[in-house]
């Protein structure tokens, strides 16, 4: 699948430009291109680090501004770059006592909370979706095209970044 998004900063910025991303079986490959409005070409940027940084940043701006005060129990369901991406932000804006991550593959879910610690913050590595959304704020990061949270699973008051499919 190809996908094409636009857009253009007028006024002192005087920017246009696009991002273009192909997605496949095999992954998801991004692209960035800045023109000015008079037409020069600008930037042409690879931007999959970019693309996760923003998501991270938007996730981010919705737990400072939609999370409980107070949240400190981080639950991570995902274990990739995005997850890393998505607990970089995160770790700004919140006050993080622990964090909590599932995956399918528990050695990529201990790699991730190796990449927590390494950060100096505890992370332990639950053993269910369930035990993992036990905590003030979820983030998915997952690929994943079957529901994997219930209603059950969530404490009251969660806040949830629902990000990737």
């Amino acid at each position: 699948m190809l996908h094409v998004l636009q857009g253009a900063v007028l006024g002192e910025y005087g920017v246009m430009g696009l991002k273009a991303y192909v997605s496949t079986r095999g992954g998801a490959r991004f692209a960035v291109l800045l023109f000015s409005t008079s037409g020069e070409l600008l930037a042409l940027i690879e931007a999959d680090r970019l693309g996760q940084i923003r998501t991270g940043a938007a996730s981010a701006v919705a737990t400072r501004h939609m999370a409980r005060r107070g949240a400190e129990v981080l639950g991570v369901i995902g274990s990739g770059r995005q997850a890393k991406a998505q607990f970089e932000a995160l770790s700004r804006v919140m006050s993080l006592r622990l964090v909590k991550v599932f995956s399918r593959s528990r050695e990529h879910a201990r790699s991730f909370a190796e990449f927590v610690e390494s950060r100096g913050l505890d992370a332990v590595v639950a053993d269910s979706y369930e035990e993992a959304a036990k905590a003030d704020v979820v983030v998915t990061a997952t690929n994943s095209q079957t529901p994997f949270l219930r209603a059950s699973y969530l404490p009251k008051g969660v806040h949830i970044n629902a990000i990737g499919s």
